[in-house]
C-alpha cells in the first residue's frame, strides 16, 4: 500500500517474463525496463517477444549492451519497431557501449541510464 509507481525491471529471461505479463494481466505496473530483451526459442509454446512488446502500453525501457549476445543484438531494430507504436509514447531504446552482455565494469552506467530514464518517466512533484 502507498506505492504508486511500481516499474519491472527484468534482465534476459525476467525481462521476457515481464513483457508476457503485461501483455496476459490488468496491472497496478506503471513501467518496464527490460534489459537485454530477446525472444527465447526454448519456450513452449513459442513466444514472441518483439510482437508482444507491441501490445504494451507503460513507458518501457529497452536497453542492452553494445557487446551483448545475439539474440538481443539481432532484434534491436524489431523491437525499437514493436515498442514505438501507437499504443506507447513513451518506449526508448539506449545502448551501453563498450561492455558486454552483463555490464562487468560499466554497472554504474546501467544504473545511471535507468535513474534517468525514471526520473524523466516519473518526474518527484515540487
Amino acid at each position: 500500500k502507498g506505492y504508486e509507481n511500481i516499474v519491472f525491471i527484468g534482465l534476459g529471461f525476467g525481462a521476457t517474463t515481464a513483457v508476457q505479463y503485461l501483455t496476459t494481466s490488468e496491472s497496478a505496473i506503471k513501467a518496464l525496463v527490460g534489459i537485454g530483451m530477446q525472444n527465447h526459442e526454448f519456450l513452449k509454446p513459442k513466444y514472441n517477444l518483439v510482437e508482444n512488446l507491441s501490445d504494451i502500453e507503460q513507458p518501457v525501457l529497452d536497453i542492452y549492451a553494445h557487446q551483448d549476445i545475439s539474440g538481443v543484438l539481432n532484434s534491436i531494430d524489431d523491437r525499437r519497431l514493436a515498442g514505438s507504436n501507437k499504443k506507447n509514447k513513451l518506449y526508448e531504446q539506449v545502448v551501453i557501449k563498450n561492455t558486454g552482455q552483463y555490464f562487468s565494469g560499466h554497472e554504474s552506467d546501467l544504473a545511471n541510464e535507468i535513474i534517468k530514464w525514471l526520473n524523466i518517466t516519473f518526474p518527484l512533484n515540487e
